[in-house]
């Protein structure tokens, strides 16, 4: 019979008392001298010179200190360097101790305080919780407020301290942050510029154009201006074997990453983003919660401001439209018909090369032997789709008729719509350059302006800008002309007297073009300055641009005679065999 066992009488019963065999949570045997497997743990949250001496220091005081108890044996020392005590996410010999504890490797931990272990009361309180709970129970042993976790009279000691521990960094992340935006609003600016293209930085502060990286930052822009996509640009630059600062390939959110940063102009807009949490340190974007603090003219500039407006309102940054959503920056994306509402959607036709010929043709009877050439159109989507049945609410049985008819509207030709638009800013630009201030231009920009709005007035100015920008010759040294040419009944006209087939410059009309109305051969085009610009001739077809003239890339004349010449792109050839038809049955 076991001798711990104790029999008691009560009356006519026997209380027999067994003793436990394991030893209770709440009797710590952390003061005694038995044989346990103590683990240490060490953390700083910076990397900085005195907080390298304060690891290095607990690391070999904890050593010397455990090695040094009869009975204790040394089960590792864990320590963490450079990591904030507020999460236990990013604590990588953390989370390794507690994973040995679990293991059954560890019988207690010894750490300095409270807040070594954690700052956070919730990871605090469940990580004690956590290592009481398990079998055999691993205690915690903080130094400075003598606290051991076994113990069960310290839970409620063990949550007021760790609620404080908790408090004491909310005050230190609010007195850091309270301190960089006093540099802020003294204009020190803190840039990383190790993972930023274009500079360097010099021993006194200030930043240095890198040539080399500034070159590509130019090159960017100014493709982007030139109406170049994000991803075409990142194909340039891939194929030149140019990388990001970081040594990587190029992908568009890089591109527009440099398109949206406002250092290259040499403004600095600081706390971008804002700490949500000081438990979690989620940044999240600044869009209002915080102050802001723009610097401007803090350093060099890569980038000159015309051509950073204008990109700015390419990418819809600067102006938003009604909606709330960013600006179209695609070609003729918004156009709508007046007749149903529906938006234009592009298609390719094909049609027969007439007249055209080159040594592709074999002339074998066997073949049918052709010519084609594409060329593309805008066509309304509700010719085709748009009925009673999708139209909401109640209609009238007149507008139900009319809209079970198709809709009347024609197609457009692209060329016409990219000629007529072009034609429309060349004669802008010649009368703002006759009366200037006085032109029907400005003087319905000024009659729309009743409340003075600086985003609308900076806008107008750069489209004046670019107006005035725009070739007067073209590349054969000639001037600009727009008048048509003669009807093709009569002679046509010799090159130098034609009418010009202008270049199409999409960049004016993604950064200036918010949306159109199409009404048969006009548009009314909304732009991003607030104003509506009419634009007649967009029901012309290639027959009608038979007569204009073309400047080649080497600068010498071609007269456009034949309808496959206006579309600028080859002939396709495409020969396949005949069929031979039997006797019939």
């Amino acid at each position: 019979m076991d001798s711990n066992i104790t029999f008691l009488s009560a009356g006519e019963r026997t209380v027999e008392i067994i003793p436990p065999k394991k030893k209770p949570v709440s009797d710590s045997c952390f003061s005694s001298s038995v044989h346990l497997r103590v683990a240490a743990y060490c953390r700083v949250s910076t990397d900085g010179e005195s907080q390298q001496q304060s690891y290095h220091t607990q690391k070999q005081f904890y050593t010397d200190y455990i090695q040094s108890k009869p009975g204790w044996c040394l089960a590792g020392i864990y320590a963490d360097e450079a990591r904030s005590g507020t999460t236990t996410k990013y604590r990588p010999e953390f989370n390794r101790m507690i994973q040995d504890a679990a293991a059954g490797k560890i019988d207690y931990i010894v750490t300095k305080s409270i807040s070594r272990l954690a700052r956070n009361t919730i990871d605090a309180l469940t990580t004690i919780r956590s290592l009481k709970s398990q079998d055999p129970p691993v205690g915690v042993f903080f130094e400075r407020e003598n606290l051991d976790t076994l113990d069960s009279k310290g839970e409620l000691m063990l949550t007021i301290l760790s609620a404080l521990a908790q408090e004491e960094s909310r005050s230190i992340s609010e007195n850091i942050r309270w301190a960089i935006q006093k540099n802020f609003e003294k204009g020190r600016v803190r840039v990383d510029l190790n993972r930023m293209l274009g500079y360097d930085p010099c021993p006194d502060g200030t930043w240095q154009i890198n040539d080399a990286q500034a070159a590509i930052v130019r090159y960017i822009f100014q493709q982007f201006s030139q109406g170049i996509s994000g991803n075409a640009i990142c194909r340039k630059l891939n194929h030149l074997g140019l990388t990001t600062v970081n040594g990587k390939k190029w992908y568009p959110s890089a591109i527009f990453l440099i398109l949206r940063n406002e250092k290259y102009i040499g403004d600095c807009e600081m706390q971008k983003y804002v700490t949500e949490n000081f438990l979690t340190h989620k940044c999240v974007k600044n869009t209002g919660q915080a102050k802001k603090f723009y610097v401007t003219n803090h350093h060099p500039s890569i980038i000159d401001r015309p051509l950073w407006d204008q990109v700015q309102i390419m990418l819809g940054k600067i102006h938003r439209t009604s909606s709330g959503t960013e600006g179209v920056s695609s070609l003729y994306n918004g156009l709508v018909c007046s007749y149903c509402g529906s938006g234009y959607s592009r298609t390719a036709y094909t049609a027969h090369a007439r007249n055209y010929t080159d040594d592709r043709w074999t002339g074998d009877r066997q073949y049918k032997e052709t010519y084609t050439f594409s060329y593309s159109v805008w066509r309304c989507r509700g010719k085709y789709t748009k009925t009673a049945a999708s139209h909401p609410g109640r209609l009238s049985h007149a507008e139900k008729t009319a809209l079970d008819q198709n809709c009347p509207s024609g197609h457009l030709y692209e060329c016409a719509v990219k000629q007529s638009f072009m034609e429309m800013l060349y004669r802008l630009k010649w009368e703002y350059e006759a009366y200037g201030e006085s032109c029907e231009l400005c003087r319905t920009f000024s009659d729309f302006q009743t409340s003075c709005q600086f985003e609308n007035h900076r806008i107008f100015s750069l489209f004046l800008r670019c107006l005035q920008e725009l070739p007067s010759r073209n590349k054969a040294g000639l001037p600009i002309r727009i008048d048509p040419p003669k009807p093709m009944s009569q002679l046509l006209p010799a090159p130098a007297d034609a009418a010009d087939l202008l270049p199409f410059e999409k960049s004016l009309y993604r950064s200036f073009i918010r949306g159109g109305l199409v009404s048969g051969d006009s548009i009314l085009y909304h732009t991003a300055f607030g104003i509506d610009l009419k634009c007649a001739g967009n029901s012309r077809t290639l027959l009608d641009f038979c007569g204009f003239r073309r400047c080649r890339e080497d600068g010498t004349l071609e007269l456009l005679i034949e309808a496959w010449q206006v579309n600028g792109k080859s002939v396709q050839y495409r020969k396949t065999p005949l069929r031979k038809s039997g006797p019939k049955a």
